[in-house]
């Protein structure tokens, strides 16, 4: 049985989203909330591509949920979060007056969409 997670990751953050920032504001980037990293390579021919990384906080890490996307996909996708510790992350909220983050609740992984059509 298909992640309920990593479909949408792999359909709805990483498709659907980035589509619609790129359309509606001419933004080819979109940053992610995820505990992942990704890097670019040169493969012989000379192609740049993406390896998705675990994260650095390994209690954290979500690179597992992303396995799915396509090389497309993580072009138009970054992951600030993943080269720090949610330690690290809470304390630079703290830092920039985002309190408000400090105080919801954490996320257990089900898709934020909800119900959807099939």
């Amino acid at each position: 049985t298909p992640n309920p997670d990593v479909l949408c990751n792999q359909h709805i953050k990483a498709e659907s989203l980035p589509k619609y920032v790129r359309e509606t504001f001419g933004i080819n980037k979109v940053a992610t909330g995820h505990y992942a990293r990704k890097i670019s390579c040169t493969d012989q021919s000379g192609r740049t591509y993406y390896k998705l990384l675990s994260g650095v906080d390994q209690n954290k890490d979500q690179a597992y949920f992303l396995c799915q996307l396509t090389q497309q996909q993580l072009n138009h996708l970054e992951f600030p979060l993943g080269n720090h510790t949610k330690e690290r992350v809470r304390v630079i909220a703290k830092d920039l007056g985002l309190d408000f983050l400090l105080q919801k609740r954490e996320s257990m992984g089900v898709c934020f969409v909800g119900k959807r059509r099939s």
